[in-house]
């Protein structure tokens, strides 16, 4: 008798599968005869090692793995700069412009930092009388998209506008400029010899300067109406005519000079320098001390490469 593995029925020796579950039996009656020869026979004979070649098929399996094609999508973007600085009169970027990064457009994902995503060229034109930035923007379906123009957030892209192929954002940019300049004041100085109270009087024509004795003895710092005037740290405004936008730093330490050694007059120079200065069509208010200064345009800055030069005299 042999006994089914599976249920434990009893099967004739002669029998392949089990009457009760039809499992295949293992171990037949004429399997038993052919181990038992072959174990006679591997028990009579010397023991060899035998290496059987035994082939393994190896079945390449080839994935494919699907990657989704970046979509392209024009973007029209309208800069709103109610101050200027962002287009010259042909349309095209200025250096200001040009300076805080308008003239690229950024991808990122929805939610990243800008600076984090790439970045595409805008191209300027103008559309019916209106400036206008254009891109073609290289981004993948079914994320959300920022944009971003100067580190300024312009607007979100949805799917609906990449399976469109175009989108419309507008951003309002603003320029800042970097200024320096000197602010002098002037006038005849008399009786050196004896004061160093500062460029606060006349000398007659028959007085006898010397220079050197001149350089040696100034002060720099203004005396009657100019008493604001001090050595070191008297405030100048900038303020934006339209924009009314303000920037306040101090004047350096002033330095004396002789001009005219006949008339003994005299110079003090203040150096400033101011950084974040809205830029303004309109141009700017100037105000040192107490006193206002000329007004300046933003033309006269430009040709003079935003240096500003003032004389209070005396």
């Amino acid at each position: 008798m042999q006994f089914c593995v599976e249920c434990g029925t009893p099967n004739a020796m002669t029998g392949r599968y089990c009457v009760k579950c039809k499992t295949l039996l293992v171990l037949t009656k004429v399997e038993k005869e052919f181990f038992a020869t072959k174990w006679w026979r591997t028990a009579t004979r010397p023991k060899r090692i035998i290496a059987a070649a035994i082939p393994i098929l190896v079945l390449a399996g080839v994935i494919a793995v699907v990657v989704p094609k970046p979509s392209s999508v024009a973007l029209s973007l309208a800069v709103d700069a109610p101050f200027g600085g962002i287009f010259n009169d042909d349309c095209t970027p200025t250096d200001g412009a040009r300076k805080i990064g308008a003239t690229e457009a950024e991808v990122v994902a929805y939610g990243a930092a800008p600076g984090t995503g790439s970045k595409t060229p805008l191209v300027f034109k103008d559309q019916d009388g209106e400036c206008v930035a254009i891109a073609n923007l290289s981004v993948y379906p079914g994320t959300n998209h920022e944009i971003y123009v100067a580190g300024t957030l312009a607007g979100e892209l949805n799917e609906g506008e990449v399976r469109a192929g175009q989108a419309s954002e507008n951003v309002a940019l603003q320029v800042t400029h970097d200024l320096s300049g000197t602010i002098t004041l002037s006038d005849n100085y008399y009786n050196c010899k004896k004061s160093n109270l500062g460029p606060d009087c006349t000398i007659p024509s028959s007085a006898n300067v010397q220079a050197k004795f001149q350089k040696a003895s100034l002060l720099c710092y203004g005396m009657g109406s100019f008493s604001d005037f001090k050595q070191v740290g008297t405030p100048i405004t900038f303020t934006g005519l339209g924009t009314n936008a303000s920037v306040k730093v101090q004047l350096e330490k002033g330095s004396p000079s002789v001009s005219d050694y006949k008339t003994g007059k005299v110079l003090c120079e203040y150096k400033f320098t101011l950084t974040g200065l809205v830029h303004d069509d309109k141009g700017y208010r100037v105000k040192v001390g107490r006193h206002n200064a000329n007004p300046t345009s933003i033309e006269d800055l430009e040709s003079n490469s935003w240096i500003y030069e003032y004389e209070f005299k005396g």
